[in-house]
């Protein structure tokens, strides 16, 4: 055997080895991993700011139990995405000017009513008429959803296209109070000098054959205590709520109207929120400011025994001739649609049918007028 030879393989075969080895060894170690580079910034939510005029003081039943109910479901229910910048008694805007500030932009959402809004709402009148809307029921919401389904069918298309309605709501009943005259004819109510809200409330009052009088809330108390004034055609629970009763001694016991309010925003404002958060506005909205005429009524059982009047019950036959003697404002609501170029029997027909659908019997005042 030739040892030299041999020896010479198993230096080469050694080396051999060893490069594989080394060529393994290299191959088995991992890439060095990046250091981490800075943790994006998540892109914050935009937020959406509102100029919400209550319309009432901050410590009004319908404040606390209609609006700021709404104001803290959807501020919640968005996840801070929607803030609303809240003004009471009308600091931003009056409700007389209301309609206007949504149109300029003065105010994003407000409550607007056609009885502050003479000819401008033709349509929308009807739901200040006389007995147009159920009286003394128990679930006053119902007026609402009916306000909801009628508008809708018959009254969305006269609202300027820079204003979007939200939600519907109604005060309480109207009746007449008196200052020192005890009403208890229709008789007695002619002459006397009444406030009104304005709109079709002012003709209900011409009606019965009283002088309308216009007076801001805060001066209703001063106009009845210097006889500028006799009564008012009003709320239990407004007058209660304005400090305006002491001077009162008299009410009636019998009902015929309601002030009619949509809740509106400015449309350029709502058309700036994300579908998602339009959906849970006008939800809050429709659940939450449809309370306010329950809150009028739960106010009138609490502060009508505090407030010192008496409430005289007329007799049916004295409804009845109210009723009547009311009965032709409902042709001027004919006549000034004939005047603005829409058909008052079509309206009429959705308040009608609107009625039938909530299990009330449409009154023949002015449900005859649709046939």
């Amino acid at each position: 055997v030739n040892f030299t030879k041999v020896r010479h393989l198993l230096i080469v075969l050694i080396g051999l080895i060893t490069l594989l080895a080394l060529v393994a060894s290299g191959c088995s170690k991992q890439a060095p991993v990046p250091a981490p580079g800075p943790t994006p910034t998540p892109t914050p939510s935009e937020v959406y700011n509102i100029k919400y005029e209550t319309i009432w003081g901050p410590e009004y039943f319908s404040t606390k139990e209609a609006c700021m109910p709404f104001v803290e479901a959807t501020e919640k229910e968005s996840n801070g995405r929607i803030k609303f910048e809240v003004y009471h008694a009308q600091a931003l805007v009056k409700t007389s000017e209301a309609y206007q500030g949504l149109k300029s932009g003065i105010v994003n959402m407000v409550s607007i009513s056609p009885n502050y809004e003479a000819g401008k709402m033709p349509r929308g009148d009807i739901f200040g008429m006389p007995f147009s809307l159920p009286m003394g029921i128990p679930n006053p919401e119902v007026r609402a959803e009916i306000m909801k389904e009628v508008f809708e069918n018959g009254c969305a298309e006269e609202i300027d296209p820079r204003v979007k309605v939200v939600a519907f709501s109604t005060t309480s009943e109207y009746r007449v109070m008196t200052t020192k005259k005890k009403v208890t004819t229709l008789a007695d109510v002619k002459g006397l000098k009444l406030r009104s809200s304005g709109g079709f409330h002012t003709e209900i009052i011409k009606s019965m054959e009283g002088v309308p009088v216009t007076v801001g809330p805060g001066d209703v108390a001063q106009a009845l205590q210097t006889g500028v004034m006799d009564g008012v055609y009003h709320t239990y629970a407004a007058i209660y709520g304005w400090g305006a009763y002491d001077p009162l001694d008299y009410a009636i016991d019998h009902t015929s109207s309601v002030f009619p309010q949509y809740w509106a925003m400015d449309k350029a404002t709502y058309d700036k929120l994300p579908k998602d958060l339009q959906d849970i506005l006008v939800k809050n909205a429709q659940k939450y400011i449809i309370n306010v005429g329950p809150s009028y009524h739960k106010a009138e059982k609490e502060y009508f025994p505090k407030m010192g009047i008496e409430e005289v019950k007329l007799s049916q036959a004295e409804k009845d001739r109210i009723v009547d003697a009311v009965a032709p404002v409902w042709q001027i609501y004919v006549d000034n649609a004939q005047k603005a170029g829409f058909d008052a029997k079509t309206v009429i027909g959705y308040m009608a049918d609107s009625w039938k659908k909530h299990g009330f019997t449409p009154p023949a005042v002015w449900s005859n007028l649709a046939k």
